[in-house]
């Protein structure tokens, strides 16, 4: 499982990483390079240190994840109920997605970042899956 360290208020994602390490899960965290982001496993969270904008990430050291089509827990301002994302701008995920189009990505927010429709650009990829605490919505 691809996730992402929570922060500013994201839907928090620590129980989540532990239980999923605790069940025997590989979990992989993003680690950024300049306008580029790639996942590296971790198999404590003891193992981030504060990277790119203030966000916890991989430590150096870290085997670079490489399941192209793993599930990506994927964060976001907001999301639609037809499976939109909206980012913070920075087209962090879109780049990762077009370079790894395989991966199934499941967005994770709070019922009040979930609206009924927004636009979106053609290289926006959708969520298969959007969960908030109160329901998951299936899309694709």
């Amino acid at each position: 499982v691809y996730a992402y360290t929570s922060v500013r208020g994201e839907a928090s994602t620590e129980y989540l990483i532990d239980e999923l390490l605790k069940r025997g899960c590989r979990v992989a965290l993003p680690r950024v390079f300049g306008r580029e982001m790639r996942f590296f496993y971790v198999t404590d969270r003891c193992q981030l240190v504060t990277g790119a904008y203030g966000i916890p990430e991989p430590a150096d050291g870290c085997q670079e994840a490489d399941s192209p089509k793993a599930l990506v827990i994927t964060p976001g301002v907001g999301f639609s109920k037809d499976g939109n994302r909206i980012g913070y701008g920075a087209g962090y995920y879109d780049r990762f997605f077009a370079a790894e189009p395989d991966h199934m990505a499941v967005g994770l927010c709070y019922g009040f970042q979930l609206f009924p429709a927004f636009e979106t650009e053609k290289h926006d990829k959708k969520m298969a899956y959007i969960v908030t605490p109160e329901q998951t919505i299936k899309v694709l």
